[in-house]
């Protein structure tokens, strides 16, 4: 819960994991601030995985910090898929994705699926998946304000260009 990762950057990445996959970190606990991922490839066998940060933990808290790489599932049952996080309850503030992500469920161009909060953050990229797919989030359980997306969003059920679906709140948002 203590860690930290600040002012940190990697460049032309090829990762690759089962889970909890980041191009940066896997499990976040700490806080990373300043940090950033840029190009490179960012894949994953099941779930949680984003181009900075595979699961961003309850503690943990992503700031100033941004991902441009390509986030892509490679089996059909890949969920929890994020331009910049696969899965937060933890914070995210001041960051943003541009890369594009493709992904199976739970698939958005800054966070797959969140409960946490996101604020004064953008994803740009263009979203690819099955269900619940957004171009910022493509689950909200959380708060999500202050945010925009701007990328070309594809998908088959609860598709939006902010936010898939979810039960969360969004607001002073839009795309």
């Amino acid at each position: 819960q203590d860690a930290l990762i600040q002012n940190v950057g990697l460049t032309n990445i090829g990762i690759s994991g089962y889970g909890k996959t980041g191009g940066l970190v896997g499990l976040n606990l700490g806080t990373i601030n300043n940090a950033y991922v840029n190009t490179g490839l960012v894949t994953g066998n099941t779930e949680q995985y984003g181009g900075l940060v595979g699961w961003n933990f309850n503690y943990g808290n992503i700031l100033n910090s941004y991902a441009n790489v390509t986030v892509k599932g490679k089996y059909s049952n890949n969920n929890y898929i994020g331009g910049l996080v696969g899965y937060s309850d933890g914070l995210i503030s001041s960051s943003f994705a541009t890369g594009p992500v493709t992904g199976n469920q739970y698939v958005g161009g800054l966070v797959g699926g969140t409960s946490g909060p996101v604020n004064n953050s953008y994803a740009t990229g263009t979203v690819i998946g099955n269900q619940y797919v957004g171009g910022l989030v493509g689950f909200n359980g959380g708060n999500v304000d202050k945010t925009y997306s701007s990328g070309n969003v594809i998908g088959n059920q609860y598709v939006g260009g902010l936010v898939g679906g979810g039960n969360g709140i969004t607001t002073n948002s839009f795309w």
